[in-house]
């Protein structure tokens, strides 16, 4: 990627305003000078020098796609034009270079050129800010310099009858209180030899002051995200061991953008810690992402949940969850995410059950399309139909009420896993639901040439969960065995009371009892419609998955003991039913 592709892109480039008269005249000078061939040496370095000086403006332009026709002509020009004549060009008085943009293309070529443009930008804080973050740590250091320089040969700059004639009035930096005492100085004299004197001495103590506040304003913002900690003295800092990562009072939730590099740009917090990380799947990357993140954000894709690993600073060290969204201007060229860090505390709270739930949302809604349309076909809602079309419309209305009834099954279990799912309070006979399903199943046990006993004694307890759930409890339990028994298997179904609950335990036929855990409660197709029928869309894995999820939310669970499987569920006796009910 070019210079000029990677820095069009930024966030903090000039953004579009209303059209005006002066923004069309810059719009008409671009187009102008784009219009022009550079055939030759001297026409290209004529172009180029233009298209810095009105790059450098600082002023917006209407049409973005000329400001990146301008950025793509620049960089083709520089590789035209050698690195002394480029220098000797942005060096020129003459020139205006007030776009951070424009500087920070230019400080990604030759040493040569970068240090030409930061020696020549005249840049307002928020630029020089921006400028620090993007670039390496050489570059940062030249940035300050010439940073304190600018703001030196601005005020050397006034006319010196300006300083002999003005009124001192007071500034915002005399209201700031430094870190450190500041020494009392007597005023300088307001005209003649002594205010010219006097003038760079009290340049250089103004930009001490403001460098002083600026590092006083970090240390009370670390303060206040640590929790407040005292600040201790020089000799006591000394003398105490390297003091540990310092903990994060709360939850912070921080708003920033990340360039189409990774890069973090401008945060709502935290900004001088965080700007300039480079988020990255490597494993030695300061800000690292885990696998699924780094491809989504590489891919221009939106991000949710993602997992971030900060290895900096204290303050932001650690655990963060990322969300993001793609940012794409009118033209469609990608500008990077929006995105939000959120700190996590303590374990991290698994998302996946919601980026579950929320595909089952998604998924749901063509579904009911197809199935409300596939009915008015097969129902002649709005007109006569063929035969042959209303049976391929019952087909497919049935197909699809089959994909619901799985999508509300793994629905089912995410909340029941999560938590969010509790079953319904009821009282349910045990003894009587028990016998009824017996009874469902045995024709599909027959059809397989198994044999199934059952013990039907009714044990007089009842099932605090209301009866539909205990039904599909049951259900579960003996129609995976049912679908699973072959020839000659004998299954037997027992229970047995113990103290508050029941246990029911059942043979696994042969095909189930030789697998370990790992299959048995693994992902298998079903073989035929009859087994879809018994254990659902999902296969004989998910059932039990499922199972075992609906007994732990009873207040039971589901346990393999050698070649049984066992349920036990909480129960009441009847009669203890019968005396609170009398009683009551």
């Amino acid at each position: 990627m070019t210079g000029a592709e990677s820095w069009i892109g930024r966030d903090f480039r000039s953004r579009s305003l209303p059209h005006t008269g002066e923004e069309m005249t810059l719009d008409d000078r671009l187009r102008t000078v784009l219009d022009v061939a550079a055939d030759s040496d001297d026409a290209a370095r004529a172009q180029y020098r233009q298209l810095v000086d009105l790059l450098g403006s600082g002023k917006a332009a209407a049409d973005g796609s000329l400001v990146a026709a301008a950025f793509l002509r620049l960089a083709s020009l520089a590789r035209r034009i050698p690195a002394r004549e480029r220098a000797a060009i942005i060096s020129d008085p003459a020139l205006r270079l007030r776009s951070p943009p424009l500087v920070a293309q230019l400080c990604e070529g030759e040493a040569e050129v970068a240090n030409a443009a930061i020696d020549s930008a005249e840049l307002d804080e928020e630029g020089w800010t921006v400028l620090i973050g993007v670039l390496d740590e050489e570059q940062q250091g030249r940035i300050r310099s010439a940073r304190m320089a600018g703001r030196a040969r601005r005020s050397e700059d006034l006319p010196e009858l300006l300083l002999e004639h003005t009124v001192r009035r007071g500034s915002p930096v005399d209201e700031l209180t430094p870190s450190i005492a500041i020494p009392e100085r007597t005023p300088a004299p307001l005209a003649g030899e002594g205010a010219v004197r006097n003038r760079a001495s009290d340049v250089a103590e103004i930009v001490a002051r403001i460098e002083r506040f600026r590092l006083q304003r970090r240390e009370d913002a670390t303060r206040a995200v640590t929790g407040g900690a005292p600040r201790q003295s020089a000799d006591a800092e000394a003398a105490q061991p390297e003091p540990a990562p310092l903990p994060i009072a709360a939850a912070s939730e921080v708003d920033c953008l990340i360039s189409p590099e990774g890069r973090i740009g401008s945060t709502s917090q935290l900004g001088p810690m965080l700007c300039g990380l480079i988020l990255s799947a490597n494993a030695d990357a300061t800000a690292r992402l885990d696998e699924a993140t780094a491809t989504a954000l590489r891919r221009q894709q939106s991000v949710r949940g993602g997992k971030v690993t900060i290895a900096a600073s204290p303050i932001i060290t650690g655990e963060w969850r990322l969300d993001a969204a793609p940012n794409f201007d009118p033209v469609g060229r990608f500008l990077g995410h929006h995105a939000r860090l959120t700190r996590q505390i303590g374990k991290r709270t698994d998302q996946r059950g919601d980026l579950v739930r929320q595909a089952l949302h998604e998924l749901r809604t063509p579904i009911n399309a197809l199935q409300g349309f596939s009915e008015i076909i097969q129902q002649q809602l709005f007109g006569p139909v063929p035969h042959q079309y209303r049976a391929l419309a019952a087909n497919i209305a049935g197909e699809t009420a089959a994909l619901l009834a799985g999508l509300e099954e793994v629905d089912r279990l995410i909340r029941l896993r999560l938590g969010t799912r509790r079953l319904s309070d009821g009282q349910t006979a045990i003894g009587p639901l028990l016998s009824s399903v017996v009874e469902q199943v045995m024709p599909i046990v027959s059809a397989r040439g198994a044999t199934l006993h059952a013990d039907l004694a009714d044990p007089m307890v009842t099932v605090p969960v209301a009866e539909g759930d205990v039904e599909r409890i049951v259900w579960r339990l003996l129609g995976v065995v049912a679908v699973s028994a072959g020839v000659n298997d004998r299954i037997v179904l027992s229970k047995h009371v113990e103290a508050d609950r029941i246990v029911i335990s059942i043979d696994l036929p042969r095909s189930l009892s030789t697998l370990d855990d790992e299959a048995l409660y693994g992902a298998a197709a079903n073989d035929d419609a009859t087994e879809e029928l018994a254990v659902g869309l999902l296969g004989r894995g998910f059932a039990l998955r499922l199972l075992k999820a609906e007994a732990r939310a009873a207040g039971g669970g589901l346990t393999r003991d050698d070649g049984r499987l066992v349920l036990s569920l909480p129960c009441e006796h009847c009669d203890a039913i019968g005396e609170s009910e009398a009683v009551a």
